[in-house]
């Protein structure tokens, strides 16, 4: 692009109409072909912590995400410089992250200053961390800080204050030392350890701010005439409840019947608004709504859509967000009328049975359900290592079962090896989503599958020359791949294609139904949908499979309707 609009300008000066056609011609193709894309990436952070050890520097820490989770198996570049933070680089070398996210490197220093840098170039999901520097004073004892934070890392801004305590050690003592606590290089309090190298200090909620949100603690304590100066990081939650309301404008539903449901979002603070609330009747889920800019939603639903039921429905929002609280509204009963009619007693048995239900449902915690937001679905994958020929053949299978978009491990997930003989070995991954087996010689085939998530199926021959010994395996979350097929059609429904992921499919719905005729089989596609997305349990493959069908009967409905292009549009074109 640079070398296009060096050449227009000097057709320009030089009034030669070549180059200025020559320069048209490198300028539109990059036009045409451009198309936006919107990357987001999450920030990244390293706590650096280093410390000596004799007469050694060890340098450690921990790569974080903006949530404070570890990131694991991920490159940090370490170097320590002399004369200032971009002086003369007296070492450098990079190192892997861990399972826990944390790396060490071990320098030899002689007696001075130093300063010692760690930076992360980021990756396709997180930014790169800009170098963080720490200045180490090889004559003056290491210090060490440790928080503790009453009732762990989530700060509940419906508190009005929070207790914390740090704790110093060194070679030298930990009393006597000037410490301060920052939050985005904000001062929140200060003070000095005592006799024991602990402080004990109060933050008031007003100085973290009102806004729930991921945020760092940031503790330093200053050098003395024999203690080097020390700073760690702590990630917390600035964390908010919620409360949820629901009302319905009748009781008893007939045929051709209809009811409209509402109700409010709200926290300490306020109405929350752009916020996807679910109503349920029982276990089925019935509709997704968002609450408008006052924090209110509405849904009206009917009849057919309610089906035969004669219990209780209630609204439930979940955030995706660890800093806002679910909540749940009150159930209320509702009757579908059917002909016939239902006698009374049963009516009491199943009121009392879906609230012992919602009561038992309340204390289970469910995963947070995908969104079409959450789109595109990451493909599947089986990465293997870097061939290393120089090792004996091995017949060792190892390395970590992750999910395919948010890359966080998968626990729990059963890893098989089955030979042609018949023979199976099978292992579970653990915490970390690794797992390792040993195998013997010959062909196999590896599946992996997880709750929730897509199996998946790879052939290995061992021995092996060190491609298997580190693998990564991404699984695909079933909920996500139910939003799937919703996307190729949303393309050519909603007023632009920007809008999807925005808008939910009730409003997809809302828009198809503007420009007639509408697919006969959407209402009922994006019910399914829903349906496999929300509820407690993960959806089934066949499940799956109906979902796609029904979106590819709708696909081909719409191609039949679409006005067909003459052939002198088509030359034109």
């Amino acid at each position: 692009m640079h070398r296009a609009l060096v050449l227009v300008w000097a057709a320009i000066r030089g009034r030669s109409l070549a180059l200025v056609v020559g320069g048209l011609i490198l300028i539109a193709p990059a036009t045409v072909g451009a198309q936006p894309r919107v990357q987001v990436r999450a920030e990244t952070r390293i706590e650096l912590r280093p410390r000596r050890d004799a007469d050694h520097q060890i340098v450690e820490g921990v790569l974080r995400d903006d949530l404070g989770a570890p990131m694991p198996d991920r490159a940090v570049r370490v170097s320590v410089h002399e004369g200032g933070p971009t002086g003369v680089r007296r070492d450098a070398r990079e190192v892997r992250t861990g399972p826990d996210g944390s790396f060490s490197s071990v320098f030899e220093l002689p007696v001075g200053s130093w300063w010692v840098r760690a930076e992360f170039d980021g990756d396709e999901h997180h930014r790169p961390h800009p170098p963080v520097v720490r200045q180490v004073v090889l004559d003056r004892a290491h210090v060490r800080l440790d928080i503790d934070i009453e009732g762990g890392p989530t700060l509940d801004l419906d508190r009005a204050e929070h207790r914390l305590r740090v704790i110093a050690s060194s070679d030298a003592g930990g009393a006597d030392l000037a410490v301060t606590i920052t939050e985005n290089e904000r001062e929140l309090t200060r003070g000095t350890t005592g006799a024991d190298g602990s402080l004990d200090v109060v933050i008031r909620t007003a100085a973290l701010g009102t806004t729930p949100s991921a945020a760092r603690l940031v503790v330093r304590s200053a050098a003395d005439a024999h203690r080097a100066d020390a700073q760690t990081e702590v990630p917390v939650v600035r964390f908010r409840g919620t409360t949820l309301t629901l009302e319905a404008d009748r009781s008893q539903v007939g045929r051709g019947e209809s009811v409209r449901f509402g109700g409010e979002l709200r926290s300490s603070e306020g109405p929350l608004a752009r916020k996807a609330v679910g109503l349920w009747a029982g276990g089925r889920h019935l509709a997704t709504v968002l609450t408008d800019d006052s924090g209110t939603y509405r849904a009206t639903l009917g009849f057919d859509e309610l089906g035969a039921f004669d219990g209780a429905v209630t609204a439930r929002f979940e955030s995706d967000a660890p800093w806002w609280g679910a909540s749940e509204a009150p159930p209320i009963a509702l009757r579908v009328e059917t002909p016939g009619g239902t006698p009374w007693t049963w009516i009491v048995v199943s009121i009392a049975a879906s609230a012992l239900a919602f009561v038992l449902a309340g204390r289970r915690r469910r995963a947070p359900a995908a969104s079409p937001a959450a789109l595109p679905v990451v493909a599947p994958a089986l990465e293997l290592a870097d061939r290393r020929g120089l090792l004996p053949d091995s017949i060792d299978i190892a390395g970590r079962v992750i999910d395919a978009r948010r890359e966080h491990a998968i626990a729990g997930a059963k890893v098989r090896a089955r030979r042609a003989d018949g023979a199976v070995i099978e292992v579970e991954t653990e915490a970390s989503g690794r797992f390792a087996m040993t195998l013997a010689a010959g062909a196999h085939v590896i599946e992996i599958d997880a709750p929730g998530y897509e199996a998946s199926r790879h052939r290995a021959t061992l021995p092996h020359r060190g491609e298997w010994s580190a693998i990564v395996v991404r699984l695909r979350s079933l909920r996500e791949l139910a939003w799937a097929p919703l996307e190729p059609l949303a393309a050519r429904l909603l007023p632009s294609a920007d809008l999807y992921g925005v808008w939910t499919a009730r409003d997809l719905e809302s828009a198809a139904r503007a420009k007639p005729p509408l697919p006969r089989a959407l209402p009922s596609l994006i019910a399914a949908i829903e349906r496999a997305a929300y509820a407690e349990e993960p959806p089934a493959e066949a499940e799956l499979e109906s979902i796609r069908d029904a979106a590819r009967t709708i696909e081909a409905e719409m191609d039949a309707r679409a006005p067909r292009s003459t052939p002198r549009e088509l030359e034109r074109r």
